[in-house]
């Protein structure tokens, strides 16, 4: 399969080293092609022999790879264990942001917060916060003007 990919969150790569290190080892990206626009995929999602288009340095480069089954293996490491009980024991986890650091979280009026675990949600603009599906923690925003 092909993929047309950029950062996902608000990622931004300038270099080519610095974006392979993030899908090596399994972050998201965002799918920038016209068939699936959008949608985010990651390395675990794909298969040896997949071609890969990255554009990154704000879309004024493009990088092509093959998905190797070496990269794969690298990049399933096992998620954090779930945790177990009810949300009293959830820890609270305190995202501090100035406007500025906000608004350079968002992508297109939506705010992509991510927990410590790694798992990350998309989230509307006013949102303050969610759990965690993969760890059960609380993450809050806290806007500092």
């Amino acid at each position: 399969m092909n993929y047309t990919l950029k950062g996902a969150y608000g990622r931004s790569y300038k270099t080519k080293k610095a974006l392979m290190v993030d899908f090596e080892a399994g972050k998201d990206f965002m799918s920038y092609d016209m068939m699936s626009h959008g949608r985010m995929t990651s390395l675990r999602e794909m298969t040896a022999g997949d071609s890969v288009q990255f554009r990154f340095d704000n879309d004024r480069k493009t990088t092509f790879i093959k998905v190797t089954a070496k990269m794969i293996d690298k990049s399933n490491t096992p998620p954090p264990p779930k945790r177990t009980g009810d949300d009293d024991k959830a820890t609270v986890i305190k995202i501090y942001q100035n406007m500025e650091q906000l608004e350079e979280a968002m992508y297109e009026g939506v705010w992509y917060p991510e927990c410590t675990c790694g798992e990350s949600r998309v989230m509307e603009s006013d949102a303050r916060g969610f759990t965690c599906d993969n760890c059960n923690n609380k993450v809050e925003l806290v806007t500092m003007i």
